[in-house]
């Protein structure tokens, strides 16, 4: 009698143990895209002047070497950008804010280079970040379509 109770008390015991330690892992939450954004700085990758590598069109002198930028956007809204122009080492501060649902960046920075203040969202994952925008580039005919890619730092 007392081995049965024993036995049932231990065959209790390891099917609440059992129940519990076998409780479905929470799936990690996808990262929202100002975490993306912010969790670490941004390197410079290309400029995409209608598809094609700016460095390999007309327009090289146009714009800084992308390569030389890093960018750091903050979840207070701000950011900081350093880059090198012309052998100096350059560096900007202002701010940024997602709109239209967060598939536009609007940041002050991209005036500084004659661009307009507001580029779409391309592409935003943990690793790449992609803008894209019109812009008028001297020497150009008409508004050209422009892409910037950076990668994360």
């Amino acid at each position: 009698m007392k081995k049965s109770r024993l036995l049932s008390l231990l065959s209790l015991l390891f099917a609440v143990a059992l129940l519990t330690g076998c409780k479905d892992d929470e799936p990690n939450p996808e990262k929202t895209k100002t975490e993306m954004l912010t969790e670490a700085n941004w390197q410079g990758d290309k400029i995409l002047v209608m598809g094609m590598d700016v460095a390999t069109t007309q327009f090289a002198g146009s714009f800084p070497d992308i390569k030389t930028m890093v960018l750091n956007f903050k979840t207070d809204g701000t950011y900081t950008a350093t880059y090198t122009d012309n052998g100096q080492a350059m560096t900007l501060e202002g701010n940024w804010e997602f709109r239209n649902n967060e598939n536009v960046l609007h940041f002050d920075l991209l005036s500084s280079f004659g661009l307009p203040e507001q580029v779409d969202i391309k592409t935003l994952t943990s690793t790449n970040l992609a803008l894209t925008t019109v812009a008028n580039i001297p020497g150009a005919p008409l508004p050209v379509s422009l892409e910037v890619q950076f990668v994360r730092n």
